[in-house]
């Protein structure tokens, strides 16, 4: 059996979990979470993390410079040198000038993104939300607060709009539309998913999808709370079967996986 450390294991369900959790609650678990060591990311995909990371840094300086009166060429112009410098110091194996993603993301800020400052009265980037009952946290984009509504705008590193309206693109609007719910009151008026050059997929919620992911939050939370109380092994939070095992980070040491 594979053991578990109580005190790593979440007391707060992220999107990440709540998604990676929908079949299997084992398989949400951060790897701080589970005791022994597990297989890291393959390099692909930390770039393509990075990478995504870097778009949202991108945007919130943009927002930065914006929101001191700049025009948006002026924003972009001081904003993105700065945000490449920085990321280029960081990631230093990772060649920043021969990323063709790194134009499509300046691109996209100067020519594609109206970020609203003329007509918003209050912009949110990367806020923490929590919800009503503490189960549920995350940090929205982009919120903005323009003529009594509100419009939620999720930042998504692909081109391709036939690609953006996925389950999970689609899941993480409710989760975040269930945040401002219960932050703000109302639901957002407009809800965005925007990719790269100008690629944009329009969301609907409804209340019964955001009672659906508190329902699920919770049952998510509670399994947690009776791991960390009752000392439980992965194993005991599994619910194995093909389709989320395959594509599970704790796979090869998880002893009720389907092979």
């Amino acid at each position: 059996m594979t053991a578990l450390n109580p005190a790593n294991l979440p007391t707060r369900v992220s999107f990440s979990l709540y998604w990676l959790a929908r079949h299997c609650t084992a398989a949400g678990l951060p790897r701080r979470a589970v005791i022994t060591e597990v297989e890291r990311r393959t390099q692909n995909n930390q770039v393509a993390m990075i990478l995504g990371r870097f778009f949202h840094s991108v945007v919130q300086a943009v927002a930065d410079e914006r929101g001191s009166g700049k025009s948006q060429a002026e924003a972009v112009a001081g904003a993105f040198p700065v945000v490449v410098s920085k990321y280029k110091e960081k990631y230093r194996d990772l060649n920043l000038d021969y990323e063709p993603l790194v134009q499509d993301v300046h691109e996209t800020v100067l020519n594609h993104f109206d970020l609203g400052f003329d007509r918003a009265t209050r912009i949110d980037v990367e806020q923490e939300l929590e919800s009503v009952d503490g189960n549920l946290f995350g940090e929205p984009d982009w919120v903005e607060f323009r003529d009594e509504q509100i419009h939620l705008v999720d930042f998504k590193l692909t081109r391709d709009a036939v690609r953006l309206n996925t389950p999970k693109n689609v899941a993480q609007i409710a989760y975040y539309s269930h945040l401002i719910m219960d932050n703000y009151g109302s639901l957002p008026g407009a809800a965005t998913i925007a990719g790269l050059r100008g690629a944009q997929h329009q969301v609907a919620t409804s209340p019964q999808e955001l009672r659906q992911v508190s329902k699920r939050a919770s049952e998510i939370s509670e399994r947690l709370s009776v791991a960390a109380s009752s000392r439980l092994q992965l194993e005991d939070l599994a619910s194995p079967a093909t389709a989320s095992c395959f594509a599970c980070r704790y796979r090869a040491v998880c002893e009720v996986a389907a092979r």
